[in-house]
């Protein structure tokens, strides 16, 4: 148990981890449910259930859908069907460039923060998916099986919860399947924004896709420069389902909006916004340590899946939530085919699409993923392991 306080201490505090063990990126054939292989997806044409968001009004022409996924191996252990409902929505080009983009949000925002930036990249001809993660936005909570006082397993359905960091994997590679049935002729791109950025290096190491051809990261939230918001006495007396406040500072109830952005309007959204994460249970905390220490505690790293593909790195200068020197010092770890650039925007905090430097992004990732040079981007230089 010391140990793993003292993993969830350092990761979410941004400061270096010593792994109790070393751990390989082998890719592999089978997630959580890897024997579903049916794919189920229904439209989703109400939000009558749904929590508000002002950021719903920025979806001008993307469709929502609903992905119904089968947790076999939870299933079995319950000896009845346990399905997560995957909220996503999909914006189809007038005229297609023949690329998909697939979006992971962060830790506390859903899908709809990226509603205009997909827009924009509907017009450049992307087909873009963006999902919402187990537990998160609109999608269904995360499951724990529990005895009851019959000793009989019951199924507890909770939001801000997960029961294992590879379920979040596991989901986007479902995504990803269905992305490349649905239109195989396409390159695919993954995308990782903030914490998204854990899930998309921990997919790409742990299944090494050949149907995805780069990534994107956007303000990567590999290196946290935020306080834990509970003792690690607190936290380790708690139950898996027991819920603790989100890492991300509140002030004056603005829901850690002046992290993300400076932006009036976006900060007004962001306050108002009823489906930010703000709470998230013990067994969530603890899959963030055990994702951060896949991605963060290997011996060589320029040997793992990730560094195959091509990359870009988008960092905010005026980042006050993550800490950009170890990001950068990360990423020279592996700079073959990797590309970074600091945006810096007095405007921009952490959230790129929520500044003044949102346009120029867009058309530096667009410069990207068509084989053209970004302009201003790093030097990056291998650093000795």
């Amino acid at each position: 148990m010391k140990i793993i306080t003292t993993q969830l201490s350092a990761l979410l505090l941004g400061l270096s981890i010593t792994a109790a063990t070393h751990v390989n990126a082998e890719p592999v054939k089978n997630g959580p449910s890897a024997s579903n292989s049916s794919i189920q997806v229904e439209a989703n044409n109400s939000y009558a259930q749904s929590l508000y968001s002002p950021f719903d009004l920025l979806n001008l022409t993307g469709q929502e859908y609903t992905l119904k996924l089968n947790d076999i191996e939870l299933s079995e252990q319950a000896q009845r069907p346990l399905m997560y409902d995957i909220s996503y929505t999909k914006w189809t080009p007038w005229r297609s460039n023949g690329q998909t983009i697939i979006y992971n949000h962060g830790f506390q925002s859903h899908k709809d923060w990226f509603n205009f930036t997909a827009e924009y990249l509907s017009v450049l001809g992307y087909t873009v998916y963006a999902f919402d993660r187990i537990g998160s936005g609109r999608s269904s909570g995360g499951i724990t099986l529990h005895k009851d006082l019959n000793n009989t397993t019951q199924p507890v359905i909770q939001p801000g919860h997960i029961n294992n960091w590879k379920t979040w994997t596991w989901t986007l590679d479902q995504v990803v399947t269905l992305a490349h049935q649905e239109i195989p002729e396409n390159s695919i791109t993954i995308w990782g924004n903030s914490f998204g950025a854990h899930i998309v290096t921990a997919y790409m190491n742990q299944y090494a896709p050949s149907n995805v051809s780069q990534a994107v990261f956007t303000t990567p939230g590999l290196f946290v420069d935020l306080p834990l918001p509970f003792t690690l006495e607190e936290f380790v007396t708690k139950q898996p389902y027991d819920y603790f406040p989100s890492s991300i500072p509140e002030t004056e109830g603005d829901q850690g909006g002046n992290y993300f952005t400076q932006d009036p309007i976006y900060l007004w959204s962001i306050r108002h916004d009823q489906r930010s994460l703000r709470d998230v249970t013990q067994s969530f905390y603890y899959a963030v340590v055990g994702i951060g220490q896949y991605n963060l505690s290997r011996e060589a790293m320029n040997n793992d899946p990730l560094s195959n593909y091509p990359r870009f790195y988008l960092l905010a200068e005026q980042d006050t939530m993550m800490n950009n020197t170890k990001t950068l010092a990360y990423i020279n770890r592996s700079p073959e085919n990797a590309v970074a650039k600091f945006y810096r925007a007095l405007d921009n905090k952490h959230f790129i699409s929520f500044s003044s430097d949102m346009e120029q992004a867009v058309l530096d990732i667009h410069d990207f993923l068509n084989d053209r040079d970004i302009d201003e981007q790093e030097v990056l230089e291998y650093i000795e392991q």
